[in-house]
C-alpha cells in the first residue's frame, strides 16, 4: 500500500499547486508587464510612438510603478517631447523612487534646454591628467615644445629632444611617430595641420620648414639659414590662414614670413617702420580671419597685422609677461602660454584671464590649446610632460552618457547605441574600447567591441527633404541640381533617400537607388501644395534614420520661404529636440534668391549643421564637406550576452560607463530578448 500512498500525495500536490499559485498571481501586474515588454521592444526598435502607447497602458494599470514611468519619460525624450519627459521623470523623483542617474538626467536635460552645443567660453581649469615623457624606463618624448589638438581628440606633440613628432590619441597612447624620413627632423619646434590636411614642421636646428606626409616622410622643405627673404634663422611657431598660406615666426631674423602651401616665399613683415617699433623676439603666431597675431616675448605684447603684413595695432600692458605660443579660440579669443600660466586674451576688449597655472619648479609652458573635448592641453618643456586641464565644473559633474536603443533582435548578439557629451551637449571624441565598461544584469561583459565612432570618415545616411510648397514649383531644376551636388559631396560613403515635404511627407526614393533616381525624384516626385507640412517632413525624415547605425543627416533643399504654418503640426522646439535626441544633423541648401528663415537657422545651429548656397561659385561640396566628418558623440558597442533571458520573458538591465582622462559618466537601460516558445 505504501507506493499507492506516495502516488496519492504527489497527485494531490500536482492538482492543488496550480490552484494555489493562481490565487497568488496579480493578473493586473501580468498585463502591465506585458505592455511594458512591448514598450521596451518598440523603443529599442526605434518606434517611439508605439512605445509611448505601451508604457501609458502599463501605467494605467499600475500607476505607481516607477520603472514604467521612467521608460515613458525615455520614450517622450527620444520623440522630441522634453517637457513631457521631464514631467514623468520628476514625478518618479517626487515619489521617492528616483535614482542618482535619473536625477542627473533631469539636471542635464534642464541645463541644455535652449543651449546650443557650441559654447565659445572658457572658465577656470584644474589639472586632471599628466602624460610624462618617460614611461617604464622608455622615452616617449623629450623636451616637448608644441602641442596641436586634432578633431578626433588626438594631439601632435613636437619632441625637441628626440627629433621627432609624436601623435597621441585621447588616451595618451602613441599612435604614430613622425621622424622625417631618411633625412630626419633637426630639433622640430612646431607642427601645423591645415584645414586642407597639409602637415608642416618647423625645424629649429636646420632653419627650415618641412611639408610632410601623414607618415612623417618629407614632401618638400623650404627656408634655409640666412637673412634674405625666404630664408630663416631659428624658425619657431607656425600658423595658416583660410587660403592655406603658412606664417612662420622667424625668431633669429626678428620677423614673420609668409609662404604658399608649396613653400614659395610671399612676403615678410615685422621690421621697424615709422608706425611700428619692430619685432624683437617674435614667438607665437595665430590667424583670426583677416588678422595675424604675433606674440612678442621681449615686451609682453601681442601685435596685430593684416594678412598682407601691414601693422594694425598692439595689445599691450594687459598682464602678459613672456608669451610664447598663441592659438585662436572662438571669434575673439587667444589661448596664450605664458611662463607657468595659460591665459585667455580677449582681443575685442583687450582683457586677460588666467585659465590654468603650474606649480613651478622646472616647469615652463611653451604651448597650449583646447582639444576637441574641451580640455586645455599644455606642454611643459622643463618637466618633459603634457598636462591636461579640465573646467572645474566638468571635473565634478563628468560626462553626460545616454544609452539610446539596445538592439537584441539577433540575441545573444547585442548592439548598444549611446552618446557621450559634455553637460552642455558638446560631443566627446576619441572614445576607444578601453574607455567603455558594460555590465548586463549586474555582471561585467568582457567581449565588448566598439563598432561605430561618431566622428571622422564614417558612413553617412542622408535624407534629402525637398520643398513642395506651391511657391517652390518654379525651382524644380535647382532642387535637382542641389540633390545631385549633395550626392557628389557624399562621395559614395553612405546612402541617400529623398522625402517630399508636401501636404503629407512621403518617401520618394529608396537608399539603394542610383543618384539619377534621387535627382529625378527630387525634381518631379510629390505634389506641390499650399499646405506643405515642413515639421512633419523633417520628423518623417528623421524617423527614416533612427534605426541606422551610421551618421545621420537631414538636408532640406529650401526653394521658397517657409509658410506661417510650417511648424503647426509638431512645433519648432519639438522638431529640434527630436533631431538632437536622435543624433541627427540638420543642414540647409538654399536654392532661392533670399535668405533662409530664422527657424531654419535655429535648427541648423542647434544640431551642428551648415547652410549652403547653390549659387556659391565654389559649388555645394566645399560648403558642406566638413559636416560629413564632424563629431556627433554617438557610439555603438556590440557584445554577446552570456545571461539567461528566460526565453525572452525577462527584462535584461544594461549599464554602460565611459571613463576618459579621469572623467566619467554612465547610464542604464535594458532589453527583452526575442520570445522563444
Amino acid at each position: 500500500m505504501r507506493p499507492i500512498f506516495l502516488f496519492v500525495i504527489v497527485s494531490t500536490q500536482l492538482l492543488t499547486a496550480p490552484f494555489a499559485v493562481a490565487q497568488n498571481i496579480d493578473m493586473e501586474r501580468v498585463e502591465a508587464d506585458q505592455e511594458f515588454r512591448r514598450g521596451v521592444q518598440s523603443f529599442n526598435n526605434g518606434y517611439y510612438s508605439d512605445a509611448i502607447l505601451s508604457f501609458t497602458r502599463s501605467l494605467s494599470i499600475k500607476p505607481d510603478d516607477p520603472r514604467y514611468r521612467t521608460w515613458l519619460g525615455r520614450a517622450y525624450y527620444f520623440s522630441g517631447f522634453e517637457d513631457a519627459a521631464l514631467a514623468e521623470w520628476n514625478a518618479v523623483v517626487d515619489a521617492g523612487s528616483g535614482s542618482v542617474l535619473l536625477e542627473n538626467l533631469i539636471e542635464v536635460t534642464t541645463v541644455r534646454r535652449g543651449i546650443g552645443p557650441e559654447m565659445e567660453r572658457l572658465e577656470r581649469f584644474v589639472e586632471t591628467h599628466v602624460i610624462n615623457g618617460r614611461r617604464d624606463g622608455t622615452v616617449v618624448f623629450s623636451r616637448p615644445v608644441s602641442v596641436r589638438p586634432r578633431p578626433d581628440g588626438s594631439v601632435y606633440v613636437t619632441s625637441f629632444g628626440t627629433h621627432d613628432v609624436v601623435l597621441l590619441d585621447a588616451n595618451g597612447v602613441v599612435r604614430r611617430r613622425l621622424t622625417g624620413g631618411l633625412a630626419g627632423f633637426d630639433r622640430p619646434f612646431d607642427v601645423l595641420e591645415t584645414a586642407e590636411g597639409a602637415l608642416f614642421v618647423s625645424e629649429f636646428g636646420a632653419d627650415r620648414i618641412a611639408r610632410v606626409r601623414p607618415d612623417g616622410s618629407k614632401i618638400l622643405t623650404f627656408g634655409g639659414r640666412g637673412i634674405e627673404d625666404g630664408m630663416l634663422i631659428g624658425p619657431q611657431y607656425l600658423a595658416a590662414d583660410a587660403e592655406g598660406f603658412v606664417y612662420v615666426s622667424d625668431w633669429g631674423n626678428r620677423r614673420v614670413q609668409k609662404f604658399s602651401p608649396d613653400g614659395e616665399f610671399v612676403l615678410s613683415f615685422g621690421r621697424r617702420t615709422p608706425f611700428f617699433d619692430g619685432l624683437k623676439r617674435p614667438t607665437g603666431i595665430a590667424v583670426h580671419g583677416e588678422e595675424v597675431y604675433v606674440a612678442e616675448s621681449a615686451t609682453g605684447a601681442i601685435y596685430v597685422f593684416d594678412t598682407s603684413g601691414n601693422y594694425l595695432r598692439a595689445i599691450r600692458d594687459v598682464g602678459l609677461d613672456r608669451p610664447e605660443s598663441i592659438t585662436a579660440f572662438g571669434d575673439t579669443g587667444l589661448v596664450v602660454s605664458d611662463g607657468l600660466n595659460v591665459k585667455l586674451v580677449d582681443t575685442r576688449f583687450e582683457t586677460v584671464a588666467i585659465l590654468a597655472a603650474l606649480d613651478g619648479g622646472s616647469s615652463r609652458l611653451t604651448s597650449a590649446g583646447v582639444d576637441a573635448n574641451g580640455n586645455l592641453v599644455a606642454v611643459d618643456i622643463g618637466a618633459s610632460r603634457i598636462v591636461y586641464h579640465s573646467e572645474l565644473a566638468e571635473v565634478y559633474t563628468g560626462y553626460s552618457v545616454q544609452i539610446g536603443r539596445v538592439n537584441a533582435t539577433a540575441f545573444p548578439r547585442i548592439l548598444v547605441e549611446f552618446s557621450v557629451q559634455t553637460r552642455a551637449g558638446a560631443p566627446i571624441v576619441g572614445i576607444e574600447r578601453e574607455n567603455v565598461h558594460v555590465t548586463e544584469d549586474g555582471f561585467n561583459v568582457e567581449n565588448v567591441e566598439l563598432v561605430y565612432r561618431g566622428y571622422g570618415a564614417e558612413p553617412t545616411e542622408v535624407v534629402i527633404v525637398v520643398d513642395r510648397s506651391s511657391a517652390a514649383q518654379n525651382r524644380r531644376e535647382e532642387i535637382g541640381r542641389a540633390t545631385e551636388e549633395i550626392a557628389q559631396a557624399l562621395g559614395g560613403v553612405g546612402r541617400i533617400r529623398v522625402v517630399s515635404a508636401g501636404a503629407d511627407p512621403r518617401l520618394e526614393s529608396d537608399p539603394g537607388a542610383p543618384v539619377s533616381s534621387h535627382v529625378n525624384a527630387a525634381s518631379t516626385a510629390g505634389a506641390f501644395t499650399r499646405t506643405a507640412a515642413f515639421d512633419s517632413a523633417v520628423r518623417f525624415a528623421t524617423n527614416e534614420l533612427v534605426r541606422e547605425t551610421a551618421r545621420r543627416m537631414v538636408f532640406f533643399v529650401a526653394a521658397a520661404p517657409l509658410s506661417d504654418a510650417a511648424f503647426d503640426r509638431v512645433g519648432l522646439q519639438e522638431t529640434m529636440q527630436f533631431l538632437r535626441a536622435n543624433g541627427t544633423v540638420f543642414s540647409v541648401v538654399n536654392v532661392m534668391s533670399g535668405a533662409i528663415s530664422p527657424e531654419l537657422e535655429y535648427l541648423v545651429t542647434e544640431t551642428g549643421g551648415v547652410v549652403a548656397d547653390l549659387f556659391d561659385p565654389r559649388g555645394i561640396a566645399p560648403q558642406i564637406g566638413g559636416v560629413f566628418s564632424a563629431a556627433t558623440g554617438r557610439y555603438v558597442v556590440q557584445y554577446d550576452s552570456g545571461r539567461f533571458p528566460d526565453f525572452g520573458r525577462r527584462f535584461m538591465p544594461v549599464e554602460l560607463e565611459v571613463v576618459l582622462v579621469r572623467k566619467s559618466g554612465r547610464d542604464e537601460a535594458g532589453y527583452f530578448a526575442p520570445l522563444e516558445f
